[in-house]
């Protein structure tokens, strides 16, 4: 029985990877719902374990000197978070700390973006980044409608229970999913001129990310295709017998 070989360095598993980062993404998104207590309320965990994912993952791909600024950003929002607002997580909302994480979120994307749009790794490990940037921008955009919300409590507008609703964390998340992906269920509806602004530049923005990250995988694949062919139609072709020399 073949025994299963485990790597000398593990952390070879995991560098200039993406896939462990979507994953954690997704499972973070899924299985939120065991973060939220029996009031319905989301308490810091959640958004603070969401927001390591990008860190981790400048990390990963950029190495440790490109993460230190994502890393102050972070120990900042923290700091203060416990500090000044005794992570009370409506005053947070309310507060210019909401603004601050959605620069963190933005370094983060335009980082992790612009390096997976140089990579020449290989075309799986690309696809699973652009997924990356493109959950991580509506995790993004989540900050700016928790913002509105908390600002304006009457910024968005709840169709099944017909009344104002203030968007805790899982809900302006899952509003900013419905809004990038353009499916629009129309449970949550902004009212405000301010909620319909960020909404509006959240559904370019997604659109934008898909068809950068689409056009780009398209001609590398195009590219590799090109390459493949060059090479067997040089290994087919048939080879010139070499001139004898006369005496």
């Amino acid at each position: 029985m073949r025994q299963l070989q485990i790597p000398t360095d593990p952390w070879k598993w995991f560098k200039n990877r993406t896939l462990p980062l979507l994953v954690a993404l997704i499972a973070l998104i899924g299985l939120h719902p065991l973060l939220v207590d029996e009031m319905g309320n989301t308490g810091p965990l959640f958004p603070l374990a969401i927001a390591a994912i990008p860190l981790l993952g400048i990390v990963v791909l950029n190495g440790w000197r490109r993460a230190v600024p994502m890393l102050a950003i972070f120990a900042a929002l923290v700091l203060l978070a416990t500090l000044v607002y005794g992570a009370n997580s409506n005053e947070i909302a309310k507060s210019p700390l909401e603004l601050l994480a959605f620069v963190y979120y933005a370094y983060s994307i335009v980082t992790i973006g612009s390096t997976l749009l140089k990579s020449t790794a290989v075309l799986d490990d690309r696809v699973y980044g652009g997924l990356t940037v493109f959950l991580l921008t509506a995790c993004m955009f989540a900050t700016l409608h928790r913002h509105v919300s908390a600002v304006d409590p009457n910024a968005y507008w709840s169709s099944v229970d017909d009344k104002s609703m203030l968007l805790d964390w899982d809900d302006a998340l899952y509003f900013s999913m419905a809004s990038i992906t353009t499916v629009g269920f129309g449970d949550i509806v902004p009212r405000s001129s301010w909620a319909r602004a960020v909404t509006m530049v959240e559904c370019a923005s997604g659109v934008f990310v898909t068809v950068v990250f689409i056009a780009r995988l398209a001609s590398v694949a195009q590219g590799q295709g090109q390459g493949q062919g060059q090479g067997q139609a040089q290994s087919q072709a048939p080879s010139q017998p070499k001139p004898h020399a006369h005496g």
